[in-house]
């Protein structure tokens, strides 16, 4: 299993994907809660400016605390912290570039 994210926008008439940030096995969800306090899927429907703040926080942690989260890296070697933080800050990124969009987790 994995999480796909896209960041999407609706433009009147339906939702019009504006980013694919692509997928990410969900081996890494403990770093993710510990960095956050929440799931990826958490974050499904939610508008990007108003997780933003959420994201970066949890980006700074993993970035500033690499032992904290290499702890967690799965022991099947599906996933792994250096792949996790890579994936949050393309999440980071999209959002920050558009913060209109709503984030489409599945």
């Amino acid at each position: 299993m994995s999480y796909d994210i896209s960041l999407t926008i609706h433009t009147g008439f339906e939702d019009r994907e504006v980013v694919d940030i692509g997928n990410m096995t969900w081996n890494v969800a403990p770093m993710y809660m510990l960095a956050m306090g929440k799931s990826l899927s958490d974050f499904n429907g939610k508008e990007c400016k108003d997780i933003i703040p959420i994201l970066r926080c949890g980006w700074l942690d993993m970035e500033t605390k690499p032992e904290k989260y290499i702890a967690l890296n799965p022991p099947n070697g599906w996933g792994d912290y250096k792949a996790a933080l890579d994936y949050l800050e393309k999440i980071l990124d999209g959002c920050e570039y558009n913060p209109e969009c709503k984030i489409s987790v599945t």
